[in-house]
């Protein structure tokens, strides 16, 4: 008698899980994660305990009445509170960094990709000019139900060692676009909160690229943006046909004029070349000093793609280095370093540099309370000399840099400060009845630690 199990069975053919159109009446994206309807959470704000169990009939009462609200409605009031592109690339940089990530990129890829040979004849829109942001970190399976289970329900919201914790930030993500493509490890998903774009009308599905021959076949291509940027972007890791991905890539079709006039997300068409001079510009501009409180993060790169068969061409990266600090003593919970940025601008330009004196306070709320003081900025040479101090104007971090004015102080300082969940405003007080305060210079400091530079 044959032994089944040793008979090789053909490569499964590549079907994705589509969602059943509910998109406009629940919060949960993925069928994988959410039960019968009757059990499915009916508000984006709800705890587990307040499901939508089918109610008993009682004669006389109409019972047809149930709180919904659409999956649009609650990230097109996410963007309003976060904010627009910009915040966008800030709250994916923290995300990676949570994430351990050490290297973080920024690709906008101005390609046009084939039409022909998708899913579906309706993704045609997904294959236009995109930004792409990737980093060398890969999704766990609770990362992919942290991002498509329930807006605002962060599964870091009790670690104190990230820096996401209202599960809002990844949402930010739709101010460029009505649609999300994300590829991670063994699995690529689509997103589509309208519901629109996918085949059958789904808000999401998700397939794997292992033995996904199936899918090079029936959507040949499906993948083309995917294996196209990842062969021209030297700082993002190559994706094979087939094969694993060894990282994370993210994917936002610029939202069309046309697709802002029905977008139930925004209204607001993306262009890239005004993108490039707006967002892009001030990104570049705050990355160095992004990398003075990340954790993980240490290599920011920015490039653009300016053809389906051209090289993406460097616009500027960034890459920050840290040693003890000479002559300092770090005790058990103060530690001094000396945290060099290193700054090309593009391929072929001289490298600058800055020198910052970075002290922590280790036993502070997640080891990250401390000061950067500026020592050096110039060219990028051997420190023989004496530090030139240059004065900067002082901001306040929470890991990223917080949306608030400069400080009166010659250093920029970074806390586990009490931000609200657009990290707008600060809280000072406690709990649910504190005050809000948009002047950080106000901000009363509660168990503060002293920390000195040297």
């Amino acid at each position: 008698m044959s032994d089944e199990s040793s008979v090789q069975q053909p490569p499964k053919k590549f079907r994705p899980r589509p969602v059943k159109n509910e998109a406009e009446e629940v919060v949960d994206l993925t069928q994988e994660h959410v039960g019968p309807p009757a059990k499915r959470l009916c508000m984006a704000q709800q705890d587990d305990s307040m499901q939508c169990s089918a109610p008993p009939q009682h004669v006389g009462w109409d019972h047809s009445y149930i709180q919904l609200e659409p999956i649009t409605t609650c990230i097109r009031n996410n963007i309003n509170e976060y904010g627009g592109g910009g915040v966008c690339l800030k709250e994916m940089l923290a995300n990676a960094d949570d994430a351990r990530a050490s290297r973080f990129t920024v690709v906008l890829d101005k390609s046009c990709y084939p039409t022909d040979g998708l899913l579906a004849d309706s993704m045609q829109s997904m294959q236009l000019a995109a930004l792409v942001v990737g980093n060398d970190a890969v999704f766990s399976e609770l990362d992919w139900t942290g991002y498509t289970k329930k807006i605002g329900d962060s599964s870091k919201a009790s670690d104190s060692h990230t820096v996401g914790k209202f599960g809002k930030g990844a949402m930010t993500a739709y101010s460029l676009s009505d649609t999300i493509q994300l590829l991670s490890g063994d699995d690529v998903m689509y997103l589509d909160p309208h519901a629109h774009v996918l085949p059958g009308q789904a808000p999401s599905m998700r397939g794997s690229l292992v033995n996904s021959m199936g899918l090079m076949t029936e959507a040949p291509n499906q993948m083309e943006p995917f294996l196209s940027v990842t062969s021209a972007c030297p700082a993002l890791p190559a994706l094979t046909a087939g094969g694993h991905y060894p990282g994370t890539l993210f994917r936002l079709a610029f939202r069309t004029a046309e697709a802002a006039q029905t977008s139930k997300i925004s209204s607001e068409a993306i262009d890239p070349a005004h993108f490039v001079s707006s967002v892009l510009k001030t990104f570049i501009h705050a990355a160095p000093d992004m990398l003075l409180f990340t954790r993980s993060v240490k290599t920011i790169s920015v490039f653009v793609k300016e053809a389906a068969d051209s090289q993406a061409v460097l616009l500027h990266e960034c890459t920050a280095a840290c040693e003890d600090m000479p002559g300092s003593v770090n005790s058990g919970q103060i530690h001094s370093q000396l945290v060099t940025v290193r700054i090309q601008h593009d391929t072929g330009t001289a490298f600058t540099q800055k020198v910052w004196a970075v002290t922590t306070n280790t036993a502070s709320p997640g080891g990250t309370d401390g000061v950067a003081a500026a020592l050096y900025s110039g060219p990028a040479v051997a420190m023989t000399e004496q530090y030139t101090l240059p004065g900067i104007a002082g901001r306040v971090h929470a890991t990223m840099p917080l949306p608030f004015g400069a400080t009166a102080l010659p250093v920029h300082v970074n806390g586990a400060f009490w931000v609200q969940s657009d990290r707008r405003k600060l809280w000072s007080g406690e709990g649910d009845r504190g005050k809000v305060i948009a002047d950080p210079m106000h901000a009363p400091l509660h168990d503060a630690q002293p920390v000195c530079i040297w």
